[in-house]
């Protein structure tokens, strides 16, 4: 029977997840999302540099959805606070100095 719950793996239905765990039961949203969220920080703890911005972290901590890369933290940083992330940029390239060349 195709289309059936037991078949698609994304059907989402009342707030519940159903195909990503065992046959016949049902995964919340909620947990489900804290799940994949821990998941993200894994990868994003694995993926980090040495030096890191701490206000790009803070703010990819407090989001509801964690970014998996340090990219996507920073991404999402300069999307939210334009202006403090260019004054950021600024102070990070200030002290980096010119490139060669």
């Amino acid at each position: 029977m195709a289309g059936s719950a037991s078949d698609t793996k994304d059907l989402r239905l009342a707030g519940t997840l159903v195909g990503h765990t065992l046959p016949g039961t049902r995964m919340k949203m909620s947990e489900w999302r804290a799940a994949k969220n821990a998941q993200s920080l894994a990868r994003l703890n694995k993926a980090l540099p040495d030096v890191f911005p701490a206000p790009v972290l803070t703010h990819a901590l407090n989001r509801p959805s964690a970014p998996p890369m340090p990219r996507l933290a920073v991404d999402s940083y300069w999307r939210a606070h334009p202006v403090r992330a260019d004054r950021l940029a600024r102070v990070l390239a200030a002290r980096s100095g010119a490139p060669a060349g």
